[in-house]
């Protein structure tokens, strides 16, 4: 497996940083992992497609990608470090203010958007809601990384994120397709001529309309002041 070293993602510095949510993106120390080359490849991908999303919606643009843990012995600050996992605590945007993972509560938009630019790149996504230890980062890998449940519940868990908080449809987010996110699925999929998302290339349109529906409705929420 070919090795290769992320200088950068979308030409953002990739910082590690072990402050307390409240302090993201006001220090940590800047790393340049080694990573198989298809997945380097596929998180630049991923976050370049949030960077523009973030920049047509005139939200900032990415200015430093915050991430945490490391997968070999070395510590995660060295450029030994390895990552096939991308572990993403949170964005530093041009605005200086800084969106966090664990901000989902206060702004739910703003996180949808990101996820749904995420699950267009990676195999697997794990996010707020999942479980308590997905509360403060969004953890993207290949399909190795979860067994296909978990999987499975994390993407009816965005579904029903998606429905309640984009379009405006009640479904709670239960992590089981219940007949309530079934109705919704299909009315959404009337609406905007959709056939049924479990169509891979139904399921992208879904993910770019939810993009685009999350940041146009992101811009009012709370996210952090970064300090001078």
């Amino acid at each position: 497996m070919e090795f290769v070293h992320i200088e950068n993602l979308a030409g953002a510095p990739i910082i590690h940083d072990w402050a307390p949510p409240s302090r993201y993106g006001e220090g940590g120390t800047q790393i340049r992992p080694s990573a198989p080359a298809l997945f380097a490849a596929t998180a630049e991908a991923a976050i370049g497609a949030v960077d523009t999303a973030l920049k047509t919606a005139g939200l900032g643009a990415i200015r430093a990608v915050l991430v945490s843990g490391s997968e070999s012995g070395s510590e995660p600050e060295s450029d030994e470090a390895k990552m096939s996992q991308l572990k993403l605590d949170g964005l530093v945007l041009s605005t200086r203010r800084a969106w966090v993972a664990g901000s989902f509560p206060e702004a739910p938009h703003f996180y949808l958007g990101v996820e749904a630019i995420l699950r267009g790149h990676f195999d697997v996504v794990l996010t707020y809601g999942h479980t308590a230890d997905h509360h403060d980062h969004i953890l993207c890998g290949d399909e190795t990384l979860a067994d296909p449940r978990m999987d499975a519940r994390s993407r009816i868990l965005f579904l029903q994120h998606a429905l309640f908080y984009l379009f405006d449809l009640w479904v709670e987010p239960t992590g089981t397709y219940d007949c309530n996110t079934k109705f919704a699925e299909r009315l959404i999929c009337k609406e905007h001529d959709l056939p049924p998302l479990s169509d891979r290339g139904a399921w992208r349109q879904f993910l770019t309309l939810a993009t685009r529906i999350a940041f146009e409705r992101a811009a009012p929420e709370p996210l952090q002041d970064l300090v001078a």
